[in-house]
């Protein structure tokens, strides 16, 4: 049963249903507002102004509590569920809603919205694609949809569920599900359809186990300071900016929810300016390997993106082995990071290691990841980095907590799960650069391993420190080589030869005959060369 009532006249205000059958019911749940402070809805300032919900079985001889909802409480409208006594199923049971005592007319209003008389059905799996049904909720899989339409967003080629234009929070709620530790929540969502970061509202996604009377963010953001058992995140918030175009997430279901059934609800606050948008979304046993997170998972197939196949969707092209970027171009880091959010490249932390670094100061997500690389038989990750560093000529914020450390993972399945390597923690009042050299270990070396450096948002949308990194090396072979040769007649020397050629370049020089490496380059700065290692062997020459 769905209506929407408003309750504001002289005398006894009351709601009461027909008599239902509610042998297999569960429960009954409604959206309720009592007063406040708008002109049409206001006062109800007394316990006694509040509202009763009973039940009877007798045709209405005789009422039974089930809650008593305080004013107070409900100045804004709020979701109530209460679970069914025992004793209210019954072949005949009515529900009423009722106010004790009002001002009269045009005070102490109240409205009721949305009443739902009905049972648990503790899906295993949830399915929706949006293609199927005008009308989302009249698909059996929604528990409440505020006011979505289907449509297209921001480019996206099929239908999708767009909640925009409303004044009031945008929620999209999930019926209960019963789920298994190992089951994934899988979606794509845009939030805003804008590469401007904005901290306000981003959309939420949480869950209940009491019927929505309380919710919970799937992930809480986790950063240094807290007990985060190895997990560091930014949790289950989806921000316009990161998510400004389509996203597609997977989340691994935890122990923690799938101990009693469970519903989610994306949640945003209200505005007319803002909108998020859903597509795909599917929670239930995983596909195989997830579809690595290049396709969705519908009826226990992957159901790939463009460009690639396979019932897993995997990624059959080469990848780069290793990583050697020292951000000496003057415009781009190398091609070898998949995406750089609120950093450039620039010198106003002043020098990290020499030259440019790729520093970051920009509001928002900060993070560079790089493209999944070859690490099958490299040794280590390297890097120089300065958090914060007021040095006289430059401005750079400095660090004043934990949180405002960068944090350094990998991922070998595209970026579903993050295994961290370090905390990168900033140094209070003595911000000198750190070197810090790595060993990867044993489950980061394979054929796709992604790596990332990232600063938490933190609480609050307090300031952050600025930070840079240079000199980023993933590399030194677990099998060094026996013999080194370069002829040097590549344009640039071979990054899988060389480390760093500083100020150097590929060309005939001084009548050599051939290219050599040249350091002839006035750029103010040292010139040197480094190889990679290769094993010496004794009696071995030069």
């Amino acid at each position: 049963m769905r209506f929407r009532i408003k309750l504001q006249k002289a005398g006894a205000r009351e709601v009461q249903t027909k008599a239902f059958n509610t042998l297999t019911a569960d429960y009954i749940e409604f959206y309720l507002r009592i007063g406040g402070n708008l002109p049409d809805c206001s006062g109800a300032e007394t316990r006694d102004e509040g509202i009763l919900l009973e039940y009877s079985v007798n045709g209405g001889t005789t009422w039974h509590l089930i809650q008593e909802m305080v004013p107070s409480q409900y100045r804004k409208s709020k979701f109530v569920h209460n679970v069914l006594p025992q004793t209210a199923k019954s072949p005949r049971t009515k529900f009423r809603l009722w106010q004790v005592k009002h001002s009269g007319a045009g005070r102490d209003q109240w409205a009721v919205d949305e009443i739902r008389i009905g049972s648990y059905e503790r899906m295993r799996s949830l399915q929706d694609n949006f293609n199927n049904h005008a009308d989302p909720v009249k698909s059996g899989k929604w528990l409440t949809i505020t006011e979505g339409v289907r449509g297209k967003y921001c480019q996206a080629r099929d239908y999708t569920l767009i909640l925009a234009n409303q004044q009031n929070d945008k929620s999209v709620v999930t019926k209960d599900l019963r789920l298994q530790t190992g089951d994934v929540i899988q979606f794509r969502i845009n939030v805003g359809c804008s590469t401007q970061f904005r901290l306000d509202h981003p959309v939420m996604l949480q869950y209940s186990h009491d019927g929505g009377q309380t919710w919970r963010l799937v992930h809480e953001p986790c950063y240094q300071e807290s007990d985060c058992n190895g997990l560091q995140t930014e949790g289950t918030i989806y921000y316009s900016g990161p998510h400004g175009s389509w996203q597609n997430i997977i989340i691994p279901v935890s122990e923690t929810i799938a101990m009693h059934p469970v519903i989610f609800r994306w949640w945003q606050p209200g505005g007319y300016a803002f909108s998020f948008a859903l597509n795909d979304v599917y929670i239930g046993p995983p596909c195989p390997e997830n579809c690595n997170r290049r396709g969705t998972c519908e009826n226990n197939r992957c159901i790939c993106q463009d460009g690639f196949t396979g019932p897993t969707c995997a990624d059959t092209s080469v990848t780069q082995y290793g990583l050697f970027d020292w951000f000496d171009n003057h415009h781009d880091p190398s091609n070898g990071w998949r995406r750089i959010l609120g950093g450039s490249l620039g010198l106003k932390c002043g020098v990290v290691d020499h030259g440019n670094a790729l520093y970051f100061s920009e509001d928002g997500t900060r993070e560079a990841v790089t493209k999944p690389l070859n690490t099958t038989f490299l040794r280590m990750l390297q890097f120089v980095i300065k958090i914060g560093g007021n040095d006289g000529s430059f401005s750079c914020t400095d660090p004043s907590n934990r949180n405002e450390g960068v944090i350094v993972d990998y991922s070998t399945d595209n970026e579903i799960t993050w295994n961290v390597l370090k905390m990168v923690e900033p140094r209070i009042y003595n911000t000198t650069k750190e070197f810090v050299t790595l060993d990867l270990p044993a489950d980061a070396k394979t054929d796709h391993t992604i790596i990332r450096f990232w600063q938490p948002l933190g609480y609050g949308g307090l300031g952050r420190s600025e930070w840079g990194i240079d000199s980023v090396i993933v590399g030194v072979n677990e099998t060094n080589a026996k013999t080194f040769y370069d002829d040097f007649n590549m344009m640039m020397p071979d990054p899988y030869k060389w480390l760093q050629a500083e100020s150097a370049v590929a060309r005939s020089s001084c009548q050599s005959g051939g290219n050599a490496l040249e350091f002839s380059r006035d750029t103010g700065m040292y010139k040197s060369s480094l190889n990679s290692a290769f094993k010496v062997i004794h009696g071995a020459g030069v």
